[in-house]
């Protein structure tokens, strides 16, 4: 039983680790959309600008190019980690069956022990009466 108990403690060690890497990625996640809505809103504040000279416009487009650039960036990084997190998420789901299925097979062993033992004490039993009243 100290095998499968040991197995049982790694098994749930990898589970642990699975699931802080899943709250790492959610974690980048949300603060790439944080980063994402943050750069909308500098685009959209651009928009409201009047241009009155030359210059102006230039500078008008190219913070403009920047901000989308950068935005575009974020939007590939976002699905990337929408992608991980999906990854991660069957990752943690395993390693969840693989310690339920760990912890089930120590139940069932426990429970045939313990049928066993009770199985071992009616005979005993039963060889304890049927000797005193045959001999």
């Amino acid at each position: 039983m100290k095998g499968i108990e040991t197995v049982l403690r790694l098994k749930e060690r990898e589970l642990s680790k699975e699931e802080r890497k899943l709250k790492e990625l959610l974690s980048k996640a949300e603060e790439a959309k944080l980063k994402e809505k943050g750069l909308q809103e500098k685009l959209n504040s651009l928009k409201k600008i009047s241009v009155k000279s030359s210059v102006e416009l230039g500078f008008w487009n190219e913070t403009g190019k920047v901000l989308l650039k950068e935005l575009k960036k974020v939007r590939e990084e976002l699905e990337f980690l929408r992608e991980e997190i999906d990854r991660q998420r069957e990752k943690v789901a395993v390693k969840r069956g693989e310690v339920k299925a760990v912890e089930k097979f120590i139940e069932k062993r426990e429970r045939e022990k313990e049928r066993k033992e009770e199985l071992l004490l009616e005979r005993f039993i039963h060889e304890v009466l049927s000797s005193r009243y045959t001999g």
